[in-house]
């Protein structure tokens, strides 16, 4: 029985080696792993006795042929790689070329406090569905974009579940990408002004800080207006200094809110709602987008 076990041990040592022989043959013909070998003078016995962190790196790179998008994979952007460590090959965990790409736009906001899976679509995802309902809001965008400049700013109102936040943040990372020399900050009242608000009462000289870096960015996205806690300080010292600072100084802002203009007079105090009816109307592209039926 031993001498039975000892025999099938040696054909399955030689069926796994036959297995490998076939397999290292695609490790060669990788132009990586074959330059990854060229420059660390690997053996062809190295290379066969450390097959795993190889066939590591050829099954991840297979699995990201067919990329889903970041958003979609299932390895949420983490591949494999290969390295040598102390002479020693190794696989190593990293984040895939889309992941990095992600990464690095997030660098380019000084704030981003929107859905950061939302950075891997394209403006073409935000046309898949309800593109009617959306036409003029894509129209505002590649207006923009084409003459590397808004004319108006934005306030985008909508019911929520209509999608206008993803689409923001979507075209957020596409204005990002076109105006690479400008500043950006994405932005919920309700996380930032509130934040604000505690800063000004613990350190005033931090809250002017603060609040000037989205004062002077180039582009500002104030989502969830109408959401925010409101008091006499977030109405007048925030709000309407803030949008009446970047009027003066020709920065663009895009509000999103699920309130209408008209709809505000109820959120607000009636001489807040008073100087922002005036501000958005003199100053505002005021875009709508209905309630949309999904067909699930």
């Amino acid at each position: 029985m031993v001498k039975q076990m000892e025999i099938d041990i040696v054909i399955d040592k030689e069926k796994i080696n036959e297995i490998k022989k076939e397999k290292i043959k695609l490790v060669y013909e990788n132009s990586d792993l074959a330059n990854f070998i060229e420059e660390n003078k690997l053996s062809y016995d190295k290379v066969f006795n450390n097959f795993g962190p190889f066939l590591d790196y050829l099954n991840s790179k297979k699995f990201c042929e067919d990329c889903p998008g970041l958003n979609r994979c299932s390895k949420h952007g983490i591949c494999n790689d290969i390295a040598l460590n102390d002479k020693k090959i190794i696989s190593i965990i990293k984040g895939c070329d889309k992941l990095v790409e992600r990464n690095m736009m997030l660098n380019r906001f000084i704030y981003f406090e929107g859905n950061k899976n939302s950075l891997g679509y394209t403006k073409k995802d935000c046309t898949l569905q309800f593109k009617e309902q959306r036409l003029e809001l894509i129209k505002y965008f590649l207006l923009g974009v084409k003459n590397k400049k808004f004319d108006k700013n934005l306030y985008l109102s909508s019911p929520i579940g209509t999608g206008k936040s993803f689409m923001m943040e979507v075209f957020s990372k596409e204005l990002a990408l076109v105006f690479k020399d400008k500043t950006f900050s994405y932005i919920k009242t309700t996380n930032h002004f509130a934040y604000l608000s505690d800063k000004n009462f613990q350190n005033t000289e931090t809250y002017d800080l603060e609040l000037n870096s989205i004062k002077n960015v180039e582009f500002l996205v104030i989502d969830d207006f109408g959401e925010e806690f409101t008091g006499d300080f977030i109405d007048q010292n925030l709000i309407i200094e803030l949008l009446k600072y970047r009027i003066e100084n020709n920065k663009t802002t895009f509000i999103v809110s699920n309130y209408s203009l008209s709809q505000l007079n109820s959120k607000y105090s009636y001489e807040k709602y008073k100087s922002l009816k005036q501000i958005i109307n003199e100053n505002y592209t005021q875009i709508s987008i209905n309630q949309m039926k999904y067909p699930f």
